[in-house]
């Protein structure tokens, strides 16, 4: 195959137009991981500079938050354990008893509302904590 070859211009004229734009996405999916980018919902990760980007615009989060959202983004879609978020956010192999991941939540959740709402942080009883992308309108 030519583009595996380094040439990243060939394309077969027998590939249909679907595949060229799967083919496209995948290879901008593969180049933002090997940057150290997670794109969700029109936020963009940079796990290098450690900033938030919403449409083009850095928002400005606390060290914690911005390790707390990557941590939901990363699963997202899926519930993420207290104590995961406290072994990964917090680098604590135990429960302290503390309520900092309630209150890092509770500020993650308003500073979200604020953006538009694209993304949402929801509780799942027993489970943790869940990063919810809305679904996107149809046009």
């Amino acid at each position: 195959m030519l583009i595996l070859s380094g040439a990243d211009d060939a394309v077969s004229g027998r590939i249909a137009p679907y595949e060229l734009a799967a083919l496209m996405i995948a290879a901008q999916r593969a180049r933002d991981a090997a940057q150290g980018i997670i794109r969700l919902a029109g936020f963009s990760f940079d796990t290098g500079l450690r900033q938030l980007c919403w449409r083009g615009e850095i928002v400005p989060l606390m060290p914690r938050e911005f390790d707390l959202l990557l941590v939901l983004a990363r699963h997202a879609g899926l519930p993420v354990s207290r104590e995961v978020l406290l072994r990964s956010v917090w680098r604590t192999a135990f429960d302290p008893g503390t309520n900092s991941p309630e209150v890092h939540i509770f500020k993650l959740r308003q500073r979200l509302a604020s953006l538009g709402g694209a993304v949402r942080i929801e509780t799942v009883k027993r489970q943790g904590y869940r990063l919810v992308c809305a679904p996107h309108p149809r046009g």
